[in-house]
């Protein structure tokens, strides 16, 4: 990969981490999170291109690609990382508390008492509704909505293709 490529990628990728940090302690965007990042950063791709690397340093067709590849890797593992601090993650939760309490640790009684449905579930819920994943029918059940239900699908099948049990 051309020394280039590593350098404007990555330039580019601190870039998008710097707006979106400012950007989402002005306001947390509406909808969904990740795709606000995805525009984000795509958007800072193409200005990157146009403004700055098209017209100032010229590529060849390898060095385009090496830039895009690169980029697009540190996005998607970024996203991937972003998803698991956006949510209460227990196995994160408990090693933060752990961390907090220092060689004192945890007991289980306290573990028990902060991991409530409050805390873990109600909060899985409201995310799906965010995002567009369930829906509150007229009972007050929830229901997958198409997008769910898509997702739910992919899901299915890929457990079946790694031949993966239910769980977590």
């Amino acid at each position: 990969m051309p020394f280039s490529a590593l350098i404007f990628g990555g330039v580019t990728f601190a870039a998008g981490l710097i707006l979106h940090v400012a950007l989402w302690r002005v306001r947390l965007p509406e909808g969904n999170h990740t795709m606000a990042l995805l525009k984000i950063f795509f958007a800072l791709y193409a200005l990157s291109y146009v403004f700055v690397l098209g017209p100032w340093v010229p590529l060849s067709a390898a060095q385009v690609v090496s830039y895009t590849l690169f980029y697009a890797g540190l996005v998607l593992s970024y996203l991937v990382t972003y998803s698991a601090l956006e949510v209460n993650s227990p196995t994160l939760e408990i090693m933060l508390w752990a961390s907090q309490r220092g060689h004192q640790g945890l007991s289980m009684e306290e573990l028990r008492s902060r991991m409530t449905d409050d805390y873990l579930v109600l909060e899985r819920l409201k995310d799906l509704r965010r995002d567009g994943m369930v829906t509150i029918q007229e009972n007050g059940r929830y229901s997958l909505s198409k997008k769910g239900r898509r997702l739910a699908r992919l899901f299915e099948r890929y457990r079946r293709l790694l031949a993966a049990g239910m769980g977590g």
